[in-house]
Protein backbone atom coordinates (compact mmCIF):
# COMPACT_ATOMS: atom_id res chain seq x y z
CA UNK A 1 0.00 0.00 0.00
CA UNK A 2 2.00 3.03 -0.86
CA UNK A 3 2.37 5.72 -3.23
CA UNK A 4 5.08 6.16 -5.53
CA UNK A 5 5.74 8.32 -9.16
CA UNK A 6 2.88 7.35 -11.09
CA UNK A 7 0.09 7.16 -8.90
CA UNK A 8 1.20 10.01 -7.44
CA UNK A 9 1.03 12.15 -10.62
CA UNK A 10 -2.39 10.23 -11.15
CA UNK A 11 -3.11 11.75 -7.90
CA UNK A 12 -2.44 15.22 -8.67
CA UNK A 13 -4.40 15.23 -11.90
CA UNK A 14 -7.52 14.37 -9.88
CA UNK A 15 -6.39 17.75 -7.78
CA UNK A 16 -6.36 19.73 -10.68
CA UNK A 17 -9.78 18.14 -12.13
CA UNK A 18 -11.63 19.21 -8.54
CA UNK A 19 -10.85 16.41 -5.91
CA UNK A 20 -11.64 17.99 -3.05
CA UNK A 21 -9.21 15.94 -0.25
CA UNK A 22 -10.63 18.19 2.87
CA UNK A 23 -12.21 14.58 3.92
CA UNK A 24 -9.35 12.32 3.04
CA UNK A 25 -9.39 8.85 3.89
CA UNK A 26 -7.22 5.77 2.70
CA UNK A 27 -7.62 2.22 2.92
CA UNK A 28 -4.81 0.77 3.93
CA UNK A 29 -2.12 3.21 5.58
CA UNK A 30 -0.36 4.65 2.54
CA UNK A 31 3.46 5.08 2.70
CA UNK A 32 6.28 6.70 0.47
CA UNK A 33 6.92 3.90 -2.30
CA UNK A 34 9.88 4.34 -4.45
CA UNK A 35 9.48 8.36 -4.38
CA UNK A 36 12.00 10.85 -2.51
CA UNK A 37 11.14 14.43 -1.66
CA UNK A 38 13.24 15.36 -4.87
CA UNK A 39 10.58 13.49 -7.20
CA UNK A 40 7.51 14.85 -5.37
CA UNK A 41 8.65 18.51 -5.45
CA UNK A 42 9.50 17.55 -9.18
CA UNK A 43 5.72 15.78 -9.60
CA UNK A 44 4.08 18.92 -7.72
CA UNK A 45 5.92 21.36 -10.17
CA UNK A 46 4.87 19.45 -13.14
CA UNK A 47 0.93 19.87 -12.04
CA UNK A 48 1.42 23.00 -11.42
CA UNK A 49 1.22 23.52 -7.59
CA UNK A 50 4.86 24.07 -6.99
CA UNK A 51 6.26 23.90 -3.08
CA UNK A 52 9.69 25.17 -1.85
CA UNK A 53 12.21 22.55 -1.08
CA UNK A 54 11.73 23.13 2.62
CA UNK A 55 7.97 22.72 1.81
CA UNK A 56 8.24 18.85 0.74
CA UNK A 57 11.15 17.87 2.76
CA UNK A 58 8.64 19.03 5.81
CA UNK A 59 5.13 17.19 4.81
CA UNK A 60 7.17 14.63 3.39
CA UNK A 61 8.66 13.64 7.03
CA UNK A 62 5.59 14.65 8.95
CA UNK A 63 4.75 11.19 9.69
CA UNK A 64 7.40 9.03 9.11
CA UNK A 65 7.20 7.03 6.16
CA UNK A 66 3.05 7.24 5.52
CA UNK A 67 1.61 9.90 3.25
CA UNK A 68 -0.65 11.93 5.55
CA UNK A 69 1.54 14.98 4.75
CA UNK A 70 1.21 15.04 1.51
CA UNK A 71 -2.53 14.71 1.99
CA UNK A 72 -2.58 17.43 3.81
CA UNK A 73 -0.17 19.80 1.58
CA UNK A 74 -2.76 18.64 -1.09
CA UNK A 75 -5.70 20.82 1.42
CA UNK A 76 -6.70 17.97 3.44
CA UNK A 77 -7.85 19.27 6.52
CA UNK A 78 -8.75 15.48 8.57
CA UNK A 79 -6.49 12.30 7.06
CA UNK A 80 -8.19 9.09 8.22
CA UNK A 81 -6.92 5.75 7.35
CA UNK A 82 -8.95 2.38 7.86
CA UNK A 83 -7.58 -0.73 8.01
CA UNK A 84 -8.32 -4.37 9.69
CA UNK A 85 -5.94 -4.11 12.46
CA UNK A 86 -3.95 -1.16 14.04
CA UNK A 87 -0.85 -2.54 13.41
CA UNK A 88 0.31 0.77 11.11
CA UNK A 89 -1.89 3.30 13.02
CA UNK A 90 -4.90 3.32 11.15
CA UNK A 91 -7.52 5.14 12.70
CA UNK A 92 -10.17 3.72 11.64
CA UNK A 93 -10.22 0.09 12.49
CA UNK A 94 -12.73 -2.39 10.40
CA UNK A 95 -13.04 -5.72 8.34
CA UNK A 96 -13.63 -4.23 4.64
CA UNK A 97 -15.52 -7.95 4.20
CA UNK A 98 -18.40 -6.47 6.26
CA UNK A 99 -20.04 -4.14 5.67
CA UNK A 100 -19.51 -0.34 7.22
CA UNK A 101 -21.63 1.20 9.79
CA UNK A 102 -23.94 3.09 9.41
CA UNK A 103 -21.67 6.35 11.09
CA UNK A 104 -18.93 6.26 8.05
CA UNK A 105 -21.52 7.25 5.62
CA UNK A 106 -20.88 9.79 3.57
CA UNK A 107 -18.16 10.79 5.23
CA UNK A 108 -15.41 11.69 2.91
CA UNK A 109 -14.50 14.32 0.03
CA UNK A 110 -12.35 11.66 -0.84
CA UNK A 111 -11.13 7.94 -0.41
CA UNK A 112 -8.27 6.33 -1.65
CA UNK A 113 -7.52 2.69 -2.14
CA UNK A 114 -3.52 2.89 -3.00
CA UNK A 115 -3.29 -1.20 -3.17
CA UNK A 116 -5.85 -3.10 -0.14
CA UNK A 117 -8.61 -4.03 -2.06
CA UNK A 118 -6.82 -6.45 -4.01
CA UNK A 119 -6.10 -8.18 -0.57
CA UNK A 120 -9.62 -8.29 0.64
CA UNK A 121 -11.62 -11.67 -0.11
CA UNK A 122 -14.91 -10.23 -0.28
CA UNK A 123 -14.69 -7.42 -3.11
CA UNK A 124 -18.02 -6.42 -3.59
CA UNK A 125 -18.68 -5.54 -0.04
CA UNK A 126 -15.45 -4.01 0.41
CA UNK A 127 -15.66 -1.60 -2.76
CA UNK A 128 -19.44 -0.89 -1.88
CA UNK A 129 -17.91 0.32 1.75
CA UNK A 130 -15.75 3.09 -0.40
CA UNK A 131 -18.73 3.94 -2.51
CA UNK A 132 -20.95 4.79 1.00
CA UNK A 133 -18.31 6.41 2.54
CA UNK A 134 -17.63 8.83 -0.21
CA UNK A 135 -19.89 12.21 -0.40
CA UNK A 136 -22.13 13.11 -2.83
CA UNK A 137 -19.71 15.77 -4.61
CA UNK A 138 -16.67 13.96 -3.89
CA UNK A 139 -14.25 11.13 -5.49
CA UNK A 140 -12.69 8.20 -5.04
CA UNK A 141 -9.57 7.64 -6.27
CA UNK A 142 -8.45 3.78 -7.08
CA UNK A 143 -5.08 2.65 -7.73
CA UNK A 144 -4.91 -1.14 -8.29
CA UNK A 145 -3.08 -3.88 -9.81
CA UNK A 146 -4.16 -4.62 -13.10
CA UNK A 147 -1.43 -7.35 -15.58
CA UNK A 148 1.33 -9.51 -14.51
CA UNK A 149 0.67 -9.19 -10.53
CA UNK A 150 -0.31 -12.73 -9.82
CA UNK A 151 0.40 -13.96 -6.41
CA UNK A 152 0.43 -10.47 -5.53
CA UNK A 153 -2.82 -10.35 -3.89
CA UNK A 154 -6.49 -11.83 -4.61
CA UNK A 155 -7.28 -10.02 -7.40
CA UNK A 156 -6.04 -7.88 -10.54
CA UNK A 157 -8.62 -6.22 -11.81
CA UNK A 158 -10.00 -4.67 -15.32
CA UNK A 159 -11.26 -1.44 -16.69
CA UNK A 160 -14.58 -3.77 -17.79
CA UNK A 161 -14.94 -3.98 -13.63
CA UNK A 162 -14.46 -0.59 -12.80
CA UNK A 163 -16.82 1.22 -15.73
CA UNK A 164 -19.33 -0.96 -14.10
CA UNK A 165 -19.13 -0.42 -10.82
CA UNK A 166 -19.04 3.10 -10.73
CA UNK A 167 -21.78 3.56 -12.95
CA UNK A 168 -24.65 5.75 -13.25
CA UNK A 169 -26.85 3.48 -11.74
CA UNK A 170 -24.56 2.76 -8.61
CA UNK A 171 -24.59 6.80 -8.42
CA UNK A 172 -21.14 7.20 -9.90
CA UNK A 173 -19.52 8.47 -12.97
CA UNK A 174 -16.02 7.76 -14.06
CA UNK A 175 -13.79 10.74 -14.73
CA UNK A 176 -10.87 9.34 -15.91
CA UNK A 177 -9.23 5.56 -15.91
CA UNK A 178 -5.60 5.16 -16.85
CA UNK A 179 -3.27 2.14 -17.87
CA UNK A 180 -0.44 2.60 -16.62
CA UNK A 181 3.02 0.55 -17.08
CA UNK A 182 5.27 0.30 -14.05
CA UNK A 183 8.50 1.67 -14.87
CA UNK A 184 7.91 5.23 -13.54
CA UNK A 185 8.97 7.15 -15.94
CA UNK A 186 5.97 8.27 -16.79
CA UNK A 187 5.70 7.35 -20.44
CA UNK A 188 3.11 4.74 -19.99
CA UNK A 189 0.09 6.39 -19.05
CA UNK A 190 -2.83 4.90 -21.83
CA UNK A 191 -6.89 6.09 -21.02
CA UNK A 192 -8.66 3.19 -21.17
CA UNK A 193 -11.80 3.54 -22.71
CA UNK A 194 -15.64 2.00 -21.63
CA UNK A 195 -16.06 -1.37 -23.49
CA UNK A 196 -19.14 -0.12 -23.16
CA UNK A 197 -19.09 2.69 -25.48
CA UNK A 198 -16.78 0.83 -28.31
CA UNK A 199 -19.00 -2.41 -27.40
CA UNK A 200 -15.46 -4.32 -27.62
CA UNK A 201 -13.90 -6.31 -25.04
CA UNK A 202 -10.79 -3.79 -23.96
CA UNK A 203 -7.94 -5.89 -23.66
CA UNK A 204 -3.81 -6.15 -23.25
CA UNK A 205 -1.32 -8.46 -23.15
CA UNK A 206 1.83 -6.92 -21.60
CA UNK A 207 5.47 -8.08 -20.82
CA UNK A 208 5.53 -6.13 -17.58
CA UNK A 209 3.63 -5.45 -14.06
CA UNK A 210 0.54 -2.92 -14.99
CA UNK A 211 -1.48 -1.13 -12.41
CA UNK A 212 -4.90 0.52 -12.89
CA UNK A 213 -5.96 4.25 -11.90
CA UNK A 214 -9.69 4.99 -11.70
CA UNK A 215 -11.11 8.36 -10.81
CA UNK A 216 -14.86 8.52 -10.27
CA UNK A 217 -17.30 11.63 -8.92
CA UNK A 218 -20.21 10.28 -6.62
CA UNK A 219 -23.38 12.04 -7.95
CA UNK A 220 -26.26 10.75 -6.20
CA UNK A 221 -26.55 8.66 -2.57
CA UNK A 222 -27.64 5.66 -2.69
CA UNK A 223 -27.28 1.70 -2.37
CA UNK A 224 -24.96 0.55 -4.69
CA UNK A 225 -25.41 -3.01 -6.81
CA UNK A 226 -29.21 -3.09 -6.14
CA UNK A 227 -28.46 -4.82 -9.60
CA UNK A 228 -25.81 -6.84 -10.02
CA UNK A 229 -23.07 -5.41 -12.63
CA UNK A 230 -22.78 -7.21 -15.86
CA UNK A 231 -19.76 -7.67 -18.05
CA UNK A 232 -21.55 -5.24 -21.01
CA UNK A 233 -20.83 -7.40 -24.21
CA UNK A 234 -22.87 -10.16 -22.62
CA UNK A 235 -25.53 -7.41 -21.45
CA UNK A 236 -25.94 -6.64 -24.95
CA UNK A 237 -26.21 -9.87 -26.21
CA UNK A 238 -28.87 -10.69 -23.62
CA UNK A 239 -30.78 -7.45 -24.94
CA UNK A 240 -31.57 -8.93 -27.83
CA UNK A 241 -33.91 -11.15 -28.84
CA UNK A 242 -32.02 -14.18 -29.31
CA UNK A 243 -34.53 -16.38 -31.15
CA UNK A 244 -34.46 -13.35 -33.94
CA UNK A 245 -30.39 -14.01 -33.89
CA UNK A 246 -28.69 -16.29 -36.94
CA UNK A 247 -26.32 -18.53 -35.73
CA UNK A 248 -25.35 -19.65 -39.06
CA UNK A 249 -23.63 -16.72 -40.68
CA UNK A 250 -20.64 -16.77 -42.76
CA UNK A 251 -17.26 -15.87 -41.23
CA UNK A 252 -15.50 -12.65 -42.29
CA UNK A 253 -12.21 -12.54 -44.53
CA UNK A 254 -10.23 -11.97 -41.13
CA UNK A 255 -11.92 -14.77 -39.30
CA UNK A 256 -10.93 -17.10 -42.85
CA UNK A 257 -7.33 -15.66 -42.06
CA UNK A 258 -7.06 -16.78 -38.91
CA UNK A 259 -8.45 -20.23 -38.78
CA UNK A 260 -6.34 -20.51 -41.52
CA UNK A 261 -3.47 -19.55 -39.87
CA UNK A 262 -3.73 -21.22 -37.21
CA UNK A 263 -4.39 -24.52 -39.27
CA UNK A 264 -0.97 -23.96 -41.41
CA UNK A 265 1.48 -22.53 -38.49
CA UNK A 266 2.23 -25.65 -36.17
CA UNK A 267 2.85 -24.99 -31.93
CA UNK A 268 6.35 -24.93 -32.35
CA UNK A 269 6.96 -21.58 -33.50
CA UNK A 270 3.71 -20.21 -31.63
CA UNK A 271 5.23 -21.27 -28.87
CA UNK A 272 8.70 -19.99 -29.35
CA UNK A 273 7.01 -16.59 -30.52
CA UNK A 274 5.39 -16.27 -27.71
CA UNK A 275 8.19 -17.23 -25.50
CA UNK A 276 10.25 -14.73 -26.61
CA UNK A 277 7.87 -11.71 -26.34
CA UNK A 278 6.36 -13.13 -22.84
CA UNK A 279 8.52 -15.74 -21.23
CA UNK A 280 5.62 -15.39 -18.13
CA UNK A 281 6.48 -19.21 -15.77
CA UNK A 282 8.15 -20.31 -18.30
CA UNK A 283 11.18 -17.96 -17.14
CA UNK A 284 10.86 -18.66 -13.33
CA UNK A 285 11.32 -22.48 -13.02
CA UNK A 286 11.70 -22.36 -9.69
CA UNK A 287 7.90 -20.47 -8.92
CA UNK A 288 5.86 -23.07 -11.62
CA UNK A 289 6.34 -26.46 -12.84
CA UNK A 290 5.29 -27.00 -15.70
CA UNK A 291 2.84 -29.89 -16.48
Amino acid sequence: MGIDNNSLRFILDAKNAGANFSRTLTIGRQNYYRLTPQLVEQSLRRSRMPATTGEVEKFFHAQRVYCDGLFTHLGAQKVDSLDYSPYEGATVIHDMNTPIPDSLHNSCTVVIDGGSLEHIFNFPVAIANCMRMVKPGGHFIGLVPANNFFGHGFYQFSAELYYRVFAPENGFEVRRMVFAEDDQSGRGFFEVVDPAEVRSRVTVATAQPCHLFVFAEKKVDCVPFATAPYQSDYARVWEKDVSTQVLTGKPTALVRLRDALKRTINSGPKEWLRTAMFPGPRAFPGWFRRV
